[in-house]
Order: structure tokens, then sequence, then C-alpha cells
């Protein structure tokens, strides 16, 4: 079955992302071989309150969501065909999740303005930046995980933030955080 989805992904109005016709064809469906075509989706400011879905782009090195009313992101196999890095905005929404899955790239997330209380890290295996400053996180621990290189949170109740196994860490800020001991 050639079908990534039966509609328009994802839901805004028109059929085109990123200056780009994903569907092609015209047949109200996109196929995996017009999907293969997407690098970037790009639906900030659109009022959705899900993306999901956006993984069936397998292709995909970039999702920009910024500004809308997303819950939670599940990165699971996002790209799996891709070596390239995933950079993934999703800043001002109302995500209480992310879920990193089997993510089998280097990920630059800028979650900032979230309700984000927190991270797993487990089955990460690969670079990892974050920005989630002014999201109500109240621990910080990687646990086994070593491939940190950038995290910025500042503005947050956070009360404690472990990074010690990633000495890699090239950059971390920790600004505002009243609560931080």
């Amino acid at each position: 079955n050639d079908i990534a989805r039966k509609k328009v992904w994802p839901p805004v109005d028109g059929q085109t992302l990123v200056n780009i016709k994903i569907d092609a064809n015209d047949d109200g469906e996109i196929t995996v071989a017009e999907a293969s075509l997407v690098r970037a989706l790009k639906v900030q400011n659109s009022g959705i309150h899900s993306v999901q879905g956006f993984e069936l782009f397998l292709d995909l090195e970039s999702l920009r969501c910024e500004n809308n009313q997303i819950a939670s992101i599940d990165l699971g196999d996002v790209g799996a065909q891709q070596n390239s890095q995933f950079y993934l905005y999703c800043e001002n929404n109302v995500l209480t999740a992310v879920e990193f899955g089997n993510l089998t790239r280097p990920l630059f997330l800028y979650a900032d303005n979230n309700l984000l209380t927190g991270f797993d890290f487990s089955g990460m295996e690969y670079a990892l930046q974050i920005e989630c400053s002014n999201n109500p996180i109240s621990t910080i621990n990687t646990g086994n995980y070593n491939q940190l290189i950038y995290l910025e949170c500042n503005n947050t109740p956070v009360t404690s933030i472990d990074i010690s196994d990633n000495s890699g860490c090239e950059i971390f800020y920790a600004r505002n955080n009243p609560n931080l001991t």
C-alpha cells in the first residue's frame, strides 16, 4: 500500500507547505512517494492541536509547529531513514510531553514556553540539544544518557539538574531558577 495518509496532513487550510504542493496529483491523498519529497513541515500559528502523522514523512529534517495548542509529540521513528539531525521547533504550545521513542539521529529541540515537567532520555543514543525555558520543570536528570551537548533551562521551578554524565555538554544555561540549589 503506497498511501501514507488518507487526507492531507497537517489539518490546516490548503494543501501546500514549505512552498511545495505535497499532494502532487490532487487525489486528496499523500503517497509515500509524495511525502518523501518533503524535508521540512512548517505549521506554526495554524491553530492545530496535534502533529500526529508527521512521522510518515520519512525524510523529514525539520518540523516547525510553534504557537499552536499541541499537548504532546511522539518522535517515535521520525526520519528513521535519514542520517542528518532533526530539528523540532515546538515553542509556545501546551506540551506536557515530548517522547523521544526510538529516535536514531541527533535532535535539536526548541520547547520553550510550554507545560513540560521533565524529560525521559532513556533510549536516546544520539546528540541532543534542548531549550526548555519557561516550563514547570522540577527535575532534570539525564541518567545514563551522555550525549547532551546543549541545555538551556531558564525561568523554571527546577530544584535539581544532574548532567554529571555529560562531559561533552558544551553549553549549559540555568538562569533565574529560584528553587535550584
